[in-house]
């Protein structure tokens, strides 16, 4: 840039520029220090996260395309010339994706399952319908539709199977490469060592009349330290291929709402009974991981260090207080939502991963919709309840009539809903043997819960140095981190870079070949 080009430039742009060399200085000199997704726990409300971070996603692909490298198209760019899938994925840019209840849900459609944001939201949909929307009067929460509806995002999305071989529930949490560098399996099976995103679900362990936080991850932790509470069940899988739809049961068995989840002779709870937002969990599983698990003397790398946590919720909430009113029958509802209000705490974890980043001079960004003041203020999606799936019918009473064209989203005015949105819905809609009574028909019904949590996050990213936030700047900044840190990975080795963008299973179509990671020999393979 020339002096006259520096001249002309606007003060916010000379900062932006600032920021933009320092985030990539940063990148370099530590560009494998592990990036961790945090997710929230919030019911339905999850969708907000999704929504949050397709803004992140497409804010990276405005960047590439806006000519940072050069290059004309996101193929064009070296990060991706030899992908394989043309979508940008949310799990090329982190090593760790750790989520509560409906938080694991999606660190495991993002992680585990390498979906894209868009497959991810029309899986919502569907999965908030099935789960959600009640026709019972008795019990309107179905522990066996939540199971089905997990089981057929999984069957959906798992692509690691050869032609004519049906996906079934027995797959495992456990992703291909989830061994450790220098442990024993990675040793006897090196096709095994990992190099791509790891998953963890936060769960509550019942354990002598109390709860103790337990994580069931993707990929082997060996211990590192004795003794030490905030490192969570480390242990090595091996032959333990416990099953995915498991794993994402018990994360959101939330009280109130499910039943407890039997695991062996164990019973979990949603996560969120203790741990809705993770992000501080999350820290101390990535600074653990990034340890060497047999430390060499006078090592300079691998010393526990985070280069970053995004951590997304699902909505700042009322506060409830134990002892809001006395009396006995008002007491015993304010116990209640007392109760229910624990479920969805996520303050303290914020302030506790603020602190701990501050301290390790990381990246932290936490994105939250909250609620806005002024004439158009809204609570954000506080209105919203976790359990909440409201539609409403698009013709008259009784079917007859025209289709209608407008409806009222929760809590709000109407609003019009993108090209893209609606194009996704009708991808979303489930066809031939999957339309049944009570599913996801967005032709016959307006979604006012989902689209109420759209437009509400959309506010939410839009706000610029209001009231101290700005919302999209923070975004910009995330963005900016995340390609930054890829790139620098790109250049410090290409060969692990393309191992941590390829899909790890030799048998999935987006397989790429890296001298880093040999091929399994064919015994190995289904192992």
């Amino acid at each position: 840039m020339s002096a006259s080009d520096s001249s002309r430039s606007t003060p916010e742009q000379v900062i932006r520029r600032a920021d933009t060399n320092a985030i990539r200085t940063k990148a370099k000199k530590n560009p494998w220090a592990p990036i961790v997704l945090s997710l929230d726990g919030g019911g339905i409300k999850g969708l907000s996260e999704l929504f949050l971070m397709l803004k992140i996603m497409d804010r990276i692909e405005e960047l590439i395309m806006e000519g940072i490298s050069e290059e004309s198209n996101i193929k064009d760019d070296k990060l991706f010339a030899f992908t394989k899938d043309p979508i940008l994925l949310p799990c090329y840019f982190f090593d760790f994706m750790v989520g509560t209840s409906t938080g694991g849900l999606i660190a495991v459609m993002l992680g585990r399952l390498r979906m894209s944001v868009r497959d991810a939201i029309k899986a919502y949909w569907c999965l908030g319908n099935d789960i959600f929307l009640s026709h019972r009067v008795a019990r309107p929460y179905s522990s066996t539709k939540l199971k089905d509806a997990i089981i057929r995002v999984i069957t959906d999305h798992c692509g690691c199977h050869e032609p004519g071989q049906d996906c079934h529930d027995t797959e495992p949490l456990r992703q291909y490469d989830y061994a450790e560098e220098n442990d024993i399996s990675y040793n006897k099976t090196p096709h095994r060592q990992n190099f791509t995103c790891k998953v963890a679900l936060v769960a509550q362990r019942k354990k002598k009349g109390s709860q103790v936080p337990y994580l069931f991850r993707s990929y082997n932790h060996s211990r590192r330290s004795e003794g030490d509470l905030l490192e969570h069940n480390p242990m090595t899988l091996g032959g333990k291929a416990l099953h995915m739809w498991k794993a994402c049961r018990a994360t959101s068995a939330a009280p109130f709402y499910f039943k407890s989840m039997a695991i062996g002779r164990d019973d979990f709870l949603d996560g969120g009974a203790g741990n809705n937002n993770p992000s501080n969990i999350a820290w101390n599983e990535a600074r653990w991981m990034s340890k060497p698990v047999h430390p060499q003397p006078n090592a300079t790398s691998g010393n526990g260090t985070v280069a970053a946590v995004i951590s997304l919720g699902c909505g700042e909430k009322e506060k409830h207080h134990l002892f809001g009113n006395q009396t006995s029958i008002f007491y015993l509802f304010q116990a209640m939502r007392y109760g229910k209000s624990r479920i969805s705490d996520t303050e303290s974890a914020h302030n506790e991963t603020h602190r701990l980043a501050g301290a390790s001079d990381s990246d932290y960004f936490r994105f939250s919709v909250k609620p806005t003041d002024g004439d158009r203020g809204n609570k954000g999606l506080a209105d919203v309840k976790l359990s909440d799936c409201v539609r409403e019918s698009k013709r008259r009473l009784w079917g007859y009539g025209p289709l209608k064209e407008a409806r009222q989203p929760v809590g709000g005015t109407e609003l019009p809903l993108p090209d893209w949105y609606t194009a996704l819905q009708t991808e979303a809609t489930p066809q031939g043997e999957r339309r049944k009574k009570g599913g996801f028909k967005p032709e016959k019904f307006w979604y006012t819960t989902f689209d109420t949590i759209f437009h509400r996050t959309e506010e939410y990213c839009k706000l610029h140095n209001d009231g101290g936030e700005d919302v999209r700047g923070d975004i910009d900044r995330c963005a900016k981190t995340l390609l930054s840190y890829a790139r620098a990975r790109q250049a410090d080795d290409p060969e692990r870079w393309k191992c941590h963008v390829s899909h790890p299973d030799p048998a999935h179509d987006f397989f790429l070949e890296s001298t880093r990671r040999p091929r399994p020999r064919q015994e190995e393979n289904g192992g």
